[in-house]
């Protein structure tokens, strides 16, 4: 909350909505959201601005609470960790891991990123041109020494690296869980997890405030409310690397000391460079998602960040290549093949139409979307988003490759009405399996093929239905 949200807020809240609709059409899933407003870096921003810390971050979640809906996030909880309700489970949380004899009255003496909010020792920082840096970020660190509360963290270190080398699918990519090995076996100090320097976060008494990522982790207790023991066997957290530590080690840790069951999966994307570069205010080249929304659509670029990006990996936002995906794949597979098979029924027919024989042509065409339903099914449960969007697409260019082939155009009206029905099916099931990243678009086609948004209607026939004068679904963008 330090600063207005940017791209990769935008991405990540994208990927997280795509894999929670997703999951919604086969069974449940409650997805989790919110904003950080503790911490020093929080309150010196608000210093800055010259306003008080509560105002200022009610300001700044305005913003946030903007773009998911210009994003078209559908999530279940909003937590917003200055709550009164965030605060009394965080100190409920607390009281947790002070009776499990996990807190101890210490003192710190130390380097501290007030921006990473993160104490980091001698070997992990250096020399900058104004003074010591961490290495891993850049970010500027100052000596610390403070009387604080310390986490028994070392206590959990061989806990943990027996339980990940035992699960190794727990941390993905396989970069990211080779990373968090190498941190354990490197071996992890005792935690501070409380801070005496600044006063906004959550008081534990004595002029202590509890340390940001214990309180902002916490969230997520938050977020299940009364239904915990019904959704924490089936966590997924979805995060950037740069947080990985306090996700992968000091949040498992937390958990197990607070007798919590650990998550199920915690899952690393990459960065965004823009042309190859880091995005920098400097440079001029930071990308405001409200801007890129509205200048390509929801829909369009919500599919366009999850294409451009292999979850888990770095990726570059380029202006062109948005541009070229949106006329290629949106515009001249997607949307083209919607277009041309309902504008072919409707001006025939006027009406939809219903399977009532296939040959073995419309056999495989069929089979090709439901293997696509399976290997996306499959993509997914490991996160694999970038993987399940292109079996979509490879499955509407088949389609587009079938009408040509077909040439109804060219047929007798029985078959003509046989190759079209295959058609109509096809674009049913590929709006269905697209509905999770282009809501919007796959609502639209559903609603004119009377289809609801579940599974079950993959496997039910199209019934008869009036049909109105399509109109196309994507405009290519020209210049």
């Amino acid at each position: 909350m330090n600063g207005s949200p940017h791209l990769g807020h935008l991405y990540t809240s994208v990927a997280v909505d795509i894999l929670h609709r997703f999951a919604l059409l086969f069974g449940e899933s409650f997805f989790s959201i919110g904003t950080d407003e503790h911490g020093q870096k929080v309150e010196q921003s608000a210093q800055r601005n010259k306003c008080e810390t509560q105002d200022y971050v009610d300001s700044m979640y305005i913003e946030f609470y903007k773009l998911m809906n210009a994003a078209n996030i559908k999530y279940d909880a909003f937590v917003r960790t200055s709550s009164k309700k965030h605060k009394d489970n965080v100190l409920n949380f607390w009281d947790k891991l002070c009776k499990k004899g996990d807190v101890y009255e210490g003192a710190y003496s130390g380097w501290y990123s007030t921006r990473d909010e993160q104490f980091y020792s001698e070997d992990e920082v250096s020399d900058g041109a104004n003074g010591k840096i961490a290495k891993i970020s850049n970010s500027p660190v100052e000596w610390l020494e403070e009387k604080c509360m310390f986490f028994k963290l070392s206590k959990y270190q061989n806990i943990l690296l027996d339980y990940y080398k035992k699960n190794k699918d727990i941390i993905k990519p396989s970069s990211r869980y080779n990373e968090t090995i190498g941190m354990l076996e490197a071996g992890i100090p005792d935690l501070a997890v409380t801070r005496s320097r600044f006063s906004w976060g959550v008081s534990c008494g004595e002029g202590q405030v509890i340390y940001v990522w214990v309180d902002a982790l916490s969230n997520y207790i938050t977020a299940m409310e009364n239904n915990v023991d019904y959704w924490i066997n089936d966590m997924i957290h979805i995060i950037g690397k740069d947080i990985l530590k306090f996700h992968a080690i000091y949040w498992p840790a937390l958990l197990l000391s607070a007798d919590y069951a650990l998550p199920k999966r915690i899952y690393a994307h990459g960065w965004w460079t823009v042309n190859k570069e880091k995005m920098s205010k400097s440079l001029g080249n930071v990308i405001d998602p409200f801007e890129i929304l509205n200048k390509y659509g929801i829909d369009q670029l919500r599919y366009c960040i999850m294409k451009e990006m292999s979850f888990g990996q770095d990726g570059d936002f380029d202006h062109e290549r948005i541009k070229n995906r949106i006329n290629t794949e949106l515009a001249n597979v997607i949307g083209n093949l919607t277009q041309r098979i309902l504008s072919f029924v409707w001006k025939e027919y006027e009406e939809t139409l219903e399977i009532n024989s296939i040959d073995e042509n419309d056999y495989e065409l069929l089979k090709c979307w439901d293997e696509c339903l399976e290997n996306s099914y499959s993509a997914m449960k490991e996160q694999q988003i970038h993987v399940y969007l292109e079996e979509v697409r490879k499955a509407a260019a088949k389609t587009n490759q079938y009408v040509d082939g077909a040439a109804p155009w060219k047929c007798d009206d029985a078959n003509k009405r046989r190759i079209l029905s295959v058609g109509i099916e096809c674009i049913k099931r590929m709006a269905l399996i697209l509905s999770p990243v282009m809501p919007e678009m796959s609502k639209k086609i559903l609603n004119i093929l009377g289809c609801e948004i579940n599974i079950d209607s993959w496997f039910k026939s199209i019934n008869y239905r009036k049909l109105d004068k399509p109109s196309p679904l994507f405009s290519r963008i020209i210049g």
